[in-house]
């Protein structure tokens, strides 16, 4: 996992396909997430097993719009 720096400001953001909500961050073409309870995660838009097509869309729609 990348630790993006702390500096990076965090945004708030609840998904159109379940209203799960979750803290974000973009920096250096890395999408970070966190889940309530969970540690930061990457994004990697190289590995779609984890995802559905929605929900693939919904993070690299994040990920290009923080960068």
């Amino acid at each position: 996992m990348t630790v993006i720096t702390p500096t990076i400001p965090t945004k708030q953001y609840t998904s159109k396909i379940d209203g799960a909500e979750f803290e974000y961050r973009v920096g250096d073409n890395i999408l970070e997430v966190k889940f309530d309870g969970c540690d930061w995660s990457d994004f990697s838009p190289s590995d779609r097993r984890a995802y559905s097509q929605e929900e693939y869309a919904e993070l690299l729609s994040l990920l290009e719009e923080g960068n």
